[in-house]
């Protein structure tokens, strides 16, 4: 269950507008005298999560707006689709990363833009 738990946060994630991970990488982990030391790490700059949330919020509510349009074009658009399952299932898996979620732009951009077209 607590696998589960993981894997549907993971999800969760993706839906929200934040930089991920929350914090920046701060040096590197080491061991020093046998023991594993990991330095501590800072919180993003306000600055940095303000602009990403705003742009990610844009992207995610105009996405689904163009897949909700679109809906009945689903087999035109079979390689985005694929693209966008395929990085949401490595993210939920694995561990979701800003970086990964950056081919997922290239789909979200084109169903937002389909959103907001006449």
């Amino acid at each position: 269950m607590e696998v589960v738990a993981l894997k549907l946060r993971n999800l969760a994630y993706l839906a929200q507008p934040r930089l991920l991970p929350f914090t920046e990488r701060i040096g590197s982990a080491s061991i020093v005298d046998g023991k594993l030391v990991v330095p501590d790490q800072r919180p993003r700059p306000f600055f940095y999560e303000a602009i990403a949330a705003v742009f990610q919020t844009i992207l995610l509510a105009g996405a689904a707006g163009g897949l909700w349009k679109r809906r009945r074009q689903f087999e035109h658009d079979a390689f985005l689709l694929i693209v966008l399952g395929g990085i949401v299932g490595v993210s939920v898996l694995f561990y979701p990363t800003s970086r990964l979620l950056a081919p997922a732009s290239f789909v979200l951009m084109f169903y937002t833009a389909r959103n907001f077209a006449r």
